[in-house]
């Protein structure tokens, strides 16, 4: 199997289905498994690819199914749902310790560089590295963990100040303080929380002339 590389933007992951959906497509896969097809035609590939989940995925639900008839495919519930670091401070220990910190800062390196690193390569630079190059980035991570409960507020600052016309990029920039420095938190991880928010929404900003009583008679005068 090929290392993972760390890539330089986000994966797009549609693949989350529901405990219905996934219900429901297996009863549709179950219909078409075994029928005789033409032999271009790969009913499990295929159907996977239709759905838009991994051909493992697909085998896995079939394999649960044949185990156990009456069984209900559902989803985990992950312990550490609606957990972030902007609201809990074991996520904030987990992402910016010190050994994260330095792969962050390789990360984005490679990233700058046009090149791809991986986690494997990281690690080995991390273990190689001694103690006063170490003692650097515990600083770092210690500096991250003052900073992490205000990012929040760093965040809102930020949309009040451009009036919320701010792409999620630029608020991590802004939040990261510079291209130069180590991330902080992720545009996507921005994105997930702020519209995760109970009043959160999209509005247009429409920006109306300041126009003075001569102005408006003069507008008033073209329109007749």
């Amino acid at each position: 199997m090929p290392p993972k590389h760390n890539q330089c933007s986000p994966s797009n992951n549609n693949s989350q289905l529901s405990a219905d959906e996934k219900e429901t497509f297996l009863q549709l896969y179950l219909l078409i498994d075994g029928v005789k097809c033409h032999y271009k035609y790969k009913p499990l590939r295929d159907f996977a690819f239709a759905v838009g989940v991994s051909v493992r995925s697909v085998r896995n639900w079939k394999k649960k199914k044949a185990d156990d008839a009456d069984l209900k495919l559902t989803r985990k519930t992950r312990s550490d749902k609606g957990q972030t670091v902007f609201n809990s401070n074991k996520r904030r220990r987990q992402n910016h310790g010190p050994s994260m910190m330095f792969k962050r800062a390789k990360v984005q390196g490679a990233c700058r560089r046009g090149e791809s690193i991986t986690s494997e390569e990281v690690r080995g630079q991390w273990i190689a590295l001694d103690g006063t190059d170490r003692a650097e980035y515990r600083t770092l991570s210690e500096d991250s963990l003052d900073r992490a409960p205000l990012l929040m507020k760093e965040v809102q600052q930020a949309l009040m100040k451009t009036n919320g016309s701010i792409s999620w990029k630029l608020l991590e920039s802004v939040v990261r303080g510079g291209s130069g420095n180590v991330k902080l938190v992720s545009a996507d991880s921005i994105r997930r929380f702020i519209t995760s928010m109970d009043n959160f929404e999209y509005t247009k900003t429409r920006i109306n002339p300041k126009l003075d009583e001569a102005n408006k008679l003069r507008r008033y005068m073209f329109t007749k």
